[in-house]
């Protein structure tokens, strides 16, 4: 079956599947430990699930009529951020020589099991923490240098991210 043939695809964040559009051999390589390696992909199913989770909520409350423009705004933010790291990650593994998963962590599936948007904001945040406690995790591991700073930045992100969510939250209520 030729490509032609192939049916398109909607992706939650384009970013976070361009490892199917780009070839790996023309990234530089590095080396890492196994346990590196395997919080790096845990990290990419779960800003693809937190992309998602963003873009569908959006979604989800512009179809129900709508929403506070302070609250689109902020899942329109999350999403993006969520998708720059999809890609600060695919980047990171293919430097070290692996190829990215391409799973979507089972937290999209719980967390849009949540109807009330309150609860599932505050259940995203827990995610959000997840994401900010695993890069505290590997920091000391990690040698200093490109992918430490940006494991720094992306856990500063998230922070910044759950103080944000927060201060909505009584908003929409």
């Amino acid at each position: 079956m030729g490509d032609e043939d192939e049916v398109p695809r909607e992706y939650a964040s384009p970013v976070c599947y361009a490892h199917e559009f780009e070839s790996p051999d023309d990234v530089p390589r590095t080396v890492a430990s196994s346990e590196t390696v395997e919080v790096l992909q845990a990290l990419l199913e779960g800003e693809r699930a937190g992309a998602r989770i963003a873009r569908e909520t959006r979604d989800e409350l512009d179809r129900r009529g709508g929403t506070l423009p302070a609250v689109r705004s902020l899942l329109d933010s999350l999403a993006q951020d969520e998708a720059r790291y999809c890609r600060v990650l695919i980047d990171a593994l293919r430097r070290m020589g692996v190829t990215p998963g391409t799973a979507i962590g089972e937290f999209h599936a719980k967390c849009m099991a949540i109807n009330d948007l309150n609860e599932r904001l505050a259940f995203l945040n827990r995610g959000q923490r997840w994401v900010s406690r695993k890069i505290e995790e590997i920091l000391p591991g990690l040698e200093a240098g490109e992918l430490a700073s940006v494991l720094v930045e992306m856990r500063e992100t998230h922070e910044a991210n759950i103080d944000r969510v927060n201060a909505i939250l009584p908003a929409v209520s």
